[in-house]
């Protein structure tokens, strides 16, 4: 059986998106020691329900996340800060709807790690629920 490279789906997923509905992307740098969100793009405010002013110049632990992700987020930042692809999925507290697919790239610049660049996804989270019910439906009648 031939291993499948999630990420590189992940990537195509999000390319494919991108050229249909535009950029949901986000910055965040290290600053003070801190990962702090210094860029977002709109469509990825409307997506989350959130504003700019908001969530901009905000550390991740001031962000509208629940307070159980911070320490998981942390973690994963850390891990794209070292140059490690990263891929993770959310559900963002502020839209119900919505489970966004996250692939996270460090940009380097002069040699060095300038900021975490994070590429997403959207998809309707009442979409993949629906349609992983019924794939377990599914299964189950087979058997």
């Amino acid at each position: 059986m031939t291993e499948i490279n999630l990420v590189h789906i992940m990537r195509l997923l999000i390319k494919d998106y991108e050229k249909v509905y535009g950029q949901a992307r986000f910055e965040i740098k290290m600053i003070d020691g801190t990962f702090t969100l210094i860029d977002i793009h709109q469509q990825l405010l409307d997506l989350s329900n959130l504003q700019r002013n908001n969530v901009i110049g905000k550390k991740i632990s001031e962000l509208p996340i629940k307070s159980d992700w911070t320490g998981k987020l942390l973690s994963i930042f850390e891990k794209a800060w070292k140059g490690k692809e990263t891929i993770y999925y959310l559900f963002p507290p502020t839209n119900d709807n919505v489970f966004l697919v996250v692939l996270l790239e460090a940009i380097v610049k002069n040699g060095e790690i300038d900021r975490i660049e994070g590429c997403c996804a959207p998809l309707e989270s009442a979409e993949l629920k629906g349609r992983f019910m019924e794939s377990i439906l599914f299964h189950d009648d087979e058997t």
